[in-house]
């Protein structure tokens, strides 16, 4: 008697413990998918956007709060920064494959930030 008891309410929690993280999973789908502005980013790394708009065919394609990505489109070529304290964070992708990231501290000036993308793209 003492097991089915044990297996009914594991199985309430784990019914429970879904719910939870279904909930939790589509605020946070719904907060990525929802535009912003970029305040910090282009406050403190506004020449880094702009040298990455100067590609050829690269345009925003998609900004929110944290994070702006820059590119020709999602699914063949672009950039992502995205701030995260204490760094930003600059990621390329292609074709959905991770190309290149860096890291650097928040404290870094747009001219090293803007070397080091030309260094190694």
């Amino acid at each position: 008697m003492n097991w089915i008891l044990f297996i009914i309410g594991a199985a309430i929690l784990i019914i429970i413990r879904n719910q939870v993280f279904k909930k939790i999973d589509e605020d946070e789908k719904k907060a990525l998918a929802t535009p912003g502005t970029a305040t910090f980013l282009r406050s403190n790394f506004q020449e880094v956007i702009d040298y990455l708009l100067s590609k050829p065919n690269y345009t925003i394609l998609f900004e929110r709060s944290d994070a702006i990505k820059i590119g020709v489109s999602l699914d063949s070529d672009y950039y992502l920064i995205q701030q995260s304290y204490p760094k930003v964070f600059i990621a390329h992708i292609k074709y959905s494959n991770l190309e290149q990231e860096w890291r650097f501290n928040r404290n870094e000036s747009s001219q090293h930030i803007i070397y080091e993308l030309k260094k190694n793209t």
